[in-house]
């Protein structure tokens, strides 16, 4: 799935340590800390070759202040790289897929979602990825 792909980048620029330890693909488990994504759905824009996939990014910390500083810190990478085409890593083991000419911007500001079953509050940060459809 591409959410790998992305977690791969993520963890590529210093946003996490190892995929299913603090980086998770659709899910942000019970008792742990860390950034899932997961894929928002809906349309997927079409032009030529170039198609957009939407995405939220969670975040849950060992203490709140951390977890919205994470998503702070790759909203503010995701800026300031938006003129840097790039390609996604593959993931190894896993998916060798390549998704060429990426773009990554935010959608909206980091979203308070409140306090989950691990009395820490989960933040969310809306993202999309324009790439070439191969």
């Amino acid at each position: 799935m591409i959410t790998e792909h992305l977690l791969q980048y993520l963890l590529e620029h210093g946003f996490g340590t190892a995929l299913d330890v603090d980086l998770f693909s659709e899910v942000l488990p019970v008792g742990k800390t860390g950034i899932a994504i997961y894929s928002r759905g809906g349309d997927s824009q079409t032009q030529n070759r170039l198609s957009s996939y939407r995405f939220d990014i969670y975040s849950r910390a060992t203490s709140n202040s951390v977890g919205k500083d994470t998503l702070e810190k790759i909203k503010l990478h995701f800026q300031d790289n938006y003129d840097n085409i790039c390609a996604l890593p593959i993931v190894p083991n896993i998916s060798n897929r390549q998704y060429k000419n990426c773009r990554l911007t935010t959608m909206d500001n980091i979203e308070n979602l409140g306090i989950d079953e691990n009395d820490r509050v989960v933040f969310r940060l809306g993202a999309t990825m324009y790439y070439d459809k191969e």
